[in-house]
């Protein structure tokens, strides 16, 4: 059963009234009893859902959810790498959830480990010509990312939470940050 977040705050409030139940038999029972045994182990229900509780309200103070990190707003592409990219089949391509006509992120997937990337093109430019291409790809973490794409490296094209390609990557080029034509050198 998945638990929901009706279920979970149902628990919540018997565990809390369980364990008000328990300080008062405790309070009330005598020193040596079992009656104040079973208050003790009704007020120790409680301690798993402290950790639920604090979190609930850190979450509540916070001034909103921050949003995940992107490409600064029309910031200037700057290849990182160069790679290789093969779309997917078309057939299983019309199964995938809409992509908006003018997105260009995505991730590139090595093993367990994902990171976010842009294109120079559109996800549906790139994915409607059916073939291979040469294609320059800029990563929003170069500092992060550069280590585990060596030239030779196959990846998969991840969009949102479906896979839409792979790749390997061709070249990488030296600069992280400086767009001159000097950094485009391969390294």
């Amino acid at each position: 059963m998945k638990a929901t977040t009706e279920s979970r705050r149902l628990i919540v409030w018997v565990l809390l009234a369980l364990a008000l139940v328990g300080a008062a038999i405790r309070q009330s029972a005598p020193n040596p009893s079992l009656a104040r045994d079973l208050g003790n182990l009704m007020l120790v229900l409680w301690i798993p859902i402290i950790g639920n509780v604090v979190g609930w309200v850190i979450q509540k103070l916070r001034l909103g959810p921050r949003p995940p990190p992107d490409f600064p707003p029309r910031s200037i592409f700057v290849p990182h790498l160069q790679t290789e990219l093969v779309p997917l089949d078309a057939k299983l391509l019309e199964k995938l959830r809409p992509i908006a006509p003018d997105e260009r992120r995505c991730a590139l997937v090595v093993g367990k480990h994902a990171v976010t990337v842009r294109l120079p093109v559109p996800l549906l430019a790139w994915l409607g010509t059916h073939r291979m291409q040469s294609m320059p790809v800029q990563f929003l973490r170069p500092d992060l990312a550069f280590p585990r794409f060596p030239p030779g490296t196959a990846f998969r094209v991840l969009a949102g939470s479906s896979i839409i390609g792979e790749g390997r990557v061709l070249q990488q080029f030296k600069s992280l940050t400086d767009p001159t034509p000097e950094s485009l050198q391969p390294r």
